[in-house]
């Protein structure tokens, strides 16, 4: 067999050893031989390895079942971190993300009447402030994403196309002076998106229908976002839903953002998405009006998106991390509409429920480091 081979294979049963570890919490070197179907002297040769590097360590013992107590191994999951940052319109989220994908602390910053110019020093501050409030060394940190509003070029290190913020030309070059390790740009619909398949642990295809300040989504498969050609793919915010209808920010009139965008409910509560929906229970006549044409219209996209892509759609961002006591409605609006199914099971809410997009940023580091030990 030849050195590469070897190579390969010893590091793919680490990655295996680590992976199994992370998902169970805590296990015995016994319970990981027996679930990968590995010797004793390989599982205990890589623990070795992951010891030294810091990545796992001992909680205890468990229960004797007769003879020793077989010790706990866990991952210590502040091990390494990365930083995830939303910036909107309203507001600049910084959140820490550990190796379990489990936020260690976030700051959520309202840049309402703020210069944009501000941003780098709130985002300098921001990260400093967590770093030094949760004992963090840069050592620690993989690296941050930084989620946008916008097309992002295929490196992540350009704007191909943004028109709710005005941010400087040389904005990825100026974060670099609030940034101490490495970064890269990506969209915010993708970067929800992809931590909502992160958390679920799923590399099936999966549609992610962001509904937040702004309406966009992302398109998930094996494991893997599809960008498409442009990195455009998953603008379902810009698809048509009314000819000729409401004025969109795109210039555009009709778009399905200009209908299902989080703002055309929470207009009414001043931006609190949760009051919405404590008064729509409530019984308040606008909130039921407004919720009643919200979900006609997320029936419609629902159904479009169903029949062009055939498979699970996820409905996350703002509305969606309160969807979930109005799934059953939704779903049978949907299947109204539905040629082929009268269930629509596949329509689904988000598990990441609040702060998504810099979740999801965060996790792209997480995913790499991952991926590699």
């Amino acid at each position: 067999m030849q050195v590469s081979s070897v190579m390969e294979i010893k590091q793919k049963n680490r990655n295996r050893i680590y992976r199994l570890i992370l998902e169970r919490g805590r296990i015995s070197k016994q319970e990981i031989a027996y679930a990968l179907g590995l010797s004793l002297p390989t599982v205990t040769q890589n623990l070795v390895r992951l010891q030294e590097e810091g990545l796992i360590g001992e909680d205890g013992t468990f229960d004797s079942t007769g003879g020793r107590r077989a010790r706990c191994l866990t991952c210590l999951s502040r091990a390494r971190v990365a930083f995830g940052i939303d910036i909107t319109q309203n507001h600049v989220t910084i959140a820490a993300a550990d190796l379990k994908g489990e936020i260690v602390d976030y700051e959520r910053v309202s840049v309402r009447r703020r210069r944009q110019e501000e941003y780098i020093g709130i985002i300098r501050e921001g990260i400093s402030g967590l770093m030094e409030k949760n004992h963090l060394d840069s050592g620690q940190v993989l690296g941050a994403g930084v989620a946008l509003p916008a097309i992002i070029g295929e490196e992540g290190r350009t704007i191909q196309y943004m028109t709710l913020l005005d941010l400087p030309k040389d904005f990825y070059e100026r974060l670099g002076e609030a940034i101490p390790f490495p970064y890269r740009l990506c969209n915010d619909a993708n970067g929800a998106g992809f931590g909502e398949m992160w958390k679920r642990k799923t590399s099936s295809t999966m549609l992610y229908l962001f509904l937040g300040a702004t309406v966009g989504g992302a398109i998930l498969n094996n494991g893997r976002l599809y960008e498409g050609v442009h990195q455009r793919a998953g603008e379902f915010g810009h698809m048509t839903l009314v000819p000729g209808g409401r004025p969109c920010y795109c210039g555009k009139r009709g778009c399905v953002d200009s209908y299902l965008a989080s703002g055309v409910l929470t207009d009414y509560t001043d931006g609190r998405i949760e009051e919405f929906f404590r008064l729509l229970d409530a019984g308040d006549a606008e909130c039921i009006r407004r919720w009643e044409a919200y979900k006609e219209n997320l029936a419609i996209v629902i159904n479009n998106l169903q029949c062009f892509y055939d498979c699970r759609i996820v409905l996350g961002g703002h509305v969606g991390g309160c969807i979930e006591p109005y799934l059953d409605d939704i779903r049978s609006l949907a299947a109204q509409r539905n040629t082929h199914s009268s269930q629509c099971d596949y329509v689904e809410a988000s598990i990441l429920k609040w702060e998504a997009p810099a979740m999801g940023a965060a996790l792209l580091y997480i995913d790499e480091f991952v991926k590699k030990i």
